[in-house]
């Protein structure tokens, strides 16, 4: 018998399980995020054989808010993966072959895998205590199917129903409520033998939990470009250098913006994706050398558009990806997966995350979405090539 406690490799353990599955992954998850979801196609694309069931939570305002993704719930269903609804759902755990288990708090997204402060249980080589767990999937299973089973045309439909709702999102508005939630009720108790923990649990030492930062420095989104000049995904970002040193560019408005010294921010160029529709992709990530400056006649003479971007701030130990624009991180990728955990301004208050940087120069992002970009980013340097400017 075997148990560990796990707080910063949950991707590292799913990824292998997912490597060695043979013939079962039973999920239930209130929340499914993008990048997981793909990971569990490919999954089930390599091994067709493989029986994949996954219960989550079906309601309007999780995928409106974007803490899950209705797109990835689409994919799991084109790759024949079993999807089911239950109202209430709160459950992480995941049983791979009837013989592994993770139960604990991560929800199947790249927050619940990569990010988050999150904690968990690794069972394995104990059969009593992953029966009792396969005998609490199997409860909940059986109300959820056939009845509460999510179908590609109710999936097709929410997807209408929340771009429709995105489009129409009015400056302001108060926070989404649902008026979908789907599924199952859930049973009032779900009833498993109760086992003690294994004598190997007992000596298992927990491993170190992820620190949580308590920096002051607030962390940037900085967007480069606007609606009516955006860059081609096939460009590569050029930076605005003035006199020897790079700057950034905000547009006028009531004051200078409230950027201090020493700040970090990531950059956003405006761009098109490969259908054309308006779209960010993060190229590189610097600090702020100075506050918010205003441009004197010189410097708009040097760049005629500052008459209407008319602050800028100076920018130090920037660095870039050294490919085209295209090839960085899609700013509405990283919210499929975080959701409203993305930016500062929509964790707490409810607002819609794909819809509150419209006609914003910068956006103050969490230390979560700070993690996630620099995960990316590396892996981007690594494979692309990185440029310094100063």
């Amino acid at each position: 018998m075997y148990i560990s406690v796990v707080s910063n490799n949950h991707f590292q353990i799913i990824t292998n399980l997912f490597a060695s599955v043979n013939s079962s992954i039973k999920i239930i998850s209130p929340f499914l995020g993008k990048e997981m979801t793909d990971l569990l196609c490919k999954t089930k694309l390599l091994n067709q054989s493989i029986q994949v069931d996954v219960i989550t939570r079906f309601y309007d305002s999780d995928f409106y808010k974007g803490v899950s993704c209705i797109e990835g719930l689409r994919d799991l269903k084109n790759a024949n993966i079993g999807l089911y609804a239950l109202k209430k759902l709160h459950t992480k755990l995941y049983i791979f072959d009837d013989t592994s288990a993770i139960v604990g708090s991560a929800n199947f997204t790249s927050g619940g895998f990569h990010y988050n402060n999150e904690l968990s249980l690794f069972i394995q080589e104990d059969p009593q205590l992953v029966r009792e767990l396969i005998e609490f999937f199997q409860n909940l299973y059986r109300i959820t199917n056939p009845s509460f089973e999510i179908l590609a045309s109710r999936i097709d439909e929410m997807i209408d129903k929340v771009k429709n709702k995105v489009q129409n999102e009015k400056p302001f508005e108060e926070p989404y409520e649902p008026t979908e939630k789907w599924g199952a009720e859930p049973p009032s108790t779900v009833k498993v033998h109760s086992s003690p923990i294994s004598t190997s649990a007992q000596n298992t030492a927990p491993q170190s939990l992820m620190p949580l930062s308590h920096s002051i420095n607030r962390i940037w989104l900085k967007f480069e470009e606007s609606a009516d000049s955006r860059s081609k995904p096939s460009e590569r970002y050029k930076p605005t250098i003035w006199q020897g040193q790079m700057i950034t560019a905000f547009p006028f408005k009531k004051g200078m913006p409230s950027i201090r010294l020493g700040e970090q921010f990531y950059m956003a160029v405006v761009s098109i994706d490969e259908r054309g529709k308006p779209t960010q992709h993060i190229v590189g990530c610097g600090i702020f050398d100075s506050t918010a400056q205003e441009a004197d006649q010189t410097m708009k003479l040097e760049y005629p558009w500052m008459d209407k971007y008319s602050y800028y701030c100076k920018v130090r130990d920037f660095k870039h990806i050294d490919t085209t624009i295209g090839n960085g991180i899609l700013v509405k990728a990283m919210i499929d997966d975080l959701g409203r955990y993305f930016y500062a301004a929509t964790q707490d208050s409810g607002k819609n995350p794909y819809v509150v940087h419209h006609q914003k120069s910068h956006l103050r992002l969490t230390e979560i979405a700070k993690a996630n970009i620099d995960s990316k980013l590396d892996l981007i340097f690594e494979y692309c090539g990185k440029l310094p400017n100063n």
